[in-house]
């Protein structure tokens, strides 16, 4: 079995289990407030295209247009990857980065309890940390450039909880589509801030 899809599968259990309890109390719930969040999170890359999964991060905010509605961009670092994998020499590294832009639809579960969904346009780029080839006799090394860019589609579902008023946490799970030759999973966890 996949660890990534057992990982998203147990991390959506949890999250539904965890916050069954607090579907009875629908009144004073402090995510009906509209208004601007920003948010940062860490987590596990899994590039397909590498067979690698690495350490990446992110930090979005959005605006909240109502109890079910909220619209967020984001900026990803998603991780090194890296070895010449690519064919394009024998042996560099590449970084690869996201700029999305999403609708999220929002589902309360209970007065601080939320499930999330995601969907949008990422803007990505792969770009060279450093790969090498030989080239009339010679090792040619080509460093801080940018390998390849695109537009693709980002989706995800996510938990999101409300610790106050002002402050939350979600765990999510987000696919960036095509982003170099395959597509990229991105489990995270963040903390987010309310205006």
């Amino acid at each position: 079995m996949n660890p990534t899809r057992w990982l998203i599968g147990a991390t959506i259990l949890a999250a539904a289990l965890c916050s069954a309890p607090l579907a009875l109390s629908a009144e004073g719930d402090a995510s009906k407030e509209k208004g601007w969040y920003i948010g940062g999170g860490i987590g596990a890359a899994d590039d397909h295209d590498f067979d690698e999964t690495e350490a990446g991060g992110k930090l979005f905010g959005g605006y909240r247009a109502g109890r079910y509605f909220a619209a967020e961009a984001a900026v990803a670092y998603l991780g090194t990857y890296g070895s010449g994998t690519l064919g394009i020499g024998n042996g560099g590294e590449f970084d690869k980065y996201a700029l999305t832009a999403q609708g999220v639809g929002i589902l309360p579960i209970g007065r601080s309890a939320e499930l999330l969904a995601k969907l949008g346009l990422s803007f990505w780029s792969v770009d060279v940390v450093e790969t090498c080839t030989v080239s009339g006799g010679r090792q040619v090394c080509v460093d801080d450039g940018t390998f390849d860019e695109g537009v693709d589609a980002v989706y995800g579902v996510g938990f999101q909880y409300h610790f106050s008023d002002r402050w939350g946490g979600r765990i999510e799970w987000e696919r960036y589509n095509d982003i170099g030759e395959d597509d990229l999973d991105f489990l995270s966890i963040s903390v987010l801030f309310r205006f």
